[in-house]
């Protein structure tokens, strides 16, 4: 999928050479485009001020707005494997992350660039390759993992069983949490974001069900407010 001013997004058809206009109107000029897999959708960052994030259903090509920032010129999207976003702003010249459920402010990551243009995360190296249209240079940026952060110190008390799991699976979350949890996501090794569903909700315990995940190995991770929780299991 590219973005193609003004306001239209076109799907490309690499095996023929043919394509189509997906989206006729988004009303924000679209940019960076990255595919969401967990929601089977296309999150879009746009141009101008007070500049959109979009989501854009892949079932109907609808188009959601997912957060209204306070950034201009947006030129790139990228996502790391703990599922948070980053978003590369001409207007800041600089390089903002966003939760994974795009709640709360963008935090500042990199600064000091030069029209920073279409981003990516490479998962293998928690490195954020950033081009510069303004000198024509390539910033990398490393970034610790997630369970190095001193914010997140208490990812190590996420706990899940049975693991290796095959049908459904038990989070037990830390002791200082409590009730509802509103926000988790399945990050499989290569990157890919999934979504499970509850099927239990216990005060400290959650019951998902993982059977329609492939075989492999993932991380399973759950953000109340400010706080991260993560642990690593199995499916079979």
């Amino acid at each position: 999928m590219q973005a193609i001013f003004p306001e239209k997004i076109y799907k490309v058809n690499p095996a023929n050479a043919t394509w189509n206009v997906f989206v006729a109107q988004t009303t924000s000029t679209p940019n960076g485009i990255l595919y969401d897999h967990s929601q089977n959708r296309l999150v879009c960052v746009t141009w101008g001020a007070n500049a959109k994030i979009l989501g854009i259903a892949l079932a109907d090509s609808s188009v959601s707005i997912l957060k209204t920032t306070t950034l201009s010129n947006i030129d790139g999207v990228a996502r790391d494997g703990s599922g948070r976003w980053y978003v590369a702003s001409w207007g800041a010249n600089a390089v903002h992350r966003i939760n994974p459920d795009f709640s709360g402010s963008p935090q500042q990551v990199l600064s000091g660039l030069s029209q920073p243009a279409d981003i990516y995360y490479n998962l293998q190296t928690d490195t954020l390759a950033v081009p510069n249209a303004g000198n024509n240079t390539v910033v990398f940026a490393g970034f610790a993992p997630v369970s190095a952060t001193s914010e997140l110190a208490e990812m190590a008390v996420l706990k899940i069983f049975p693991n290796p799991a095959v049908d459904l699976v038990q989070v037990q979350l830390p002791a200082t949490w409590r009730g509802e949890i509103t926000n988790w996501h399945v990050i499989a090794a290569n990157g890919q974001a999934y979504r499970v569903p509850l099927l239990q909700n216990e005060n400290f315990r959650k019951t998902f069900s993982v059977r329609n995940l492939p075989a492999g190995v993932y991380q399973f991770i759950v953000n109340e407010g400010n706080r991260t929780a993560r642990a690593a299991f199995s499916k079979f």
